[in-house]
């Protein structure tokens, strides 16, 4: 890929960790400008990836001897998580009852809500928790915390 667009070797593989590509010197081409940092996702488009996600996870539980397939599906996870996860934290939000009446909502969203909380990412990891304490699932979460949820739910963002 960097020949083919008069890249300095390993610019492609650095611009897909977030870094910059370089244009070989004295090729006349102008540096690759990145598109935009976020783009609009339709809710179809966010329930199909949820179902291509299950599926590679029922591919992974019956098939675990494929080499690799389970760090592919983990990576996936990764990936996925921020996008769907901003979906299903309004959802949760428009649809959190007064007095911890749940929704029916929540049962749709049962299996995102019983996957572990392993996000490295701090900001990542509090939305995930934040979810599950809308929910009404508030195990392990701390009375500061709630404070934090509930201020953060009555104002809407």
């Amino acid at each position: 890929m960097d020949t083919a667009l008069d890249w300095e070797p390993g610019s492609a593989v650095r611009l897909m960790d977030g870094g910059e590509a370089v244009v070989r010197s004295g090729t006349g081409h102008t540096p690759f400008v990145p598109g935009p940092d976020e783009v609009l996702v339709s809710l179809p488009v966010i329930s199909e990836l949820i179902a291509a996600s299950g599926d590679f996870e029922k591919l992974l539980a019956d098939n675990p001897e494929i080499d690799g397939l389970d760090t592919a599906v983990r990576r996936l996870h990764k990936a996925l998580h921020p996008l769907y996860g901003q979906f299903v934290t309004g959802l949760f939000e428009e649809n959190r009852r007064a007095n911890g009446a749940l929704s029916p909502v929540f049962a749709v969203f049962s299996r995102l809500l019983d996957e572990p909380n392993d996000s490295e990412n701090p900001a990542e990891y509090e939305e995930r928790m934040y979810r599950r304490w809308l929910a009404g699932r508030s195990d392990g979460v701390d009375n500061q915390t709630i404070e934090r949820f509930e201020k953060r739910l009555g104002r809407g963002a």
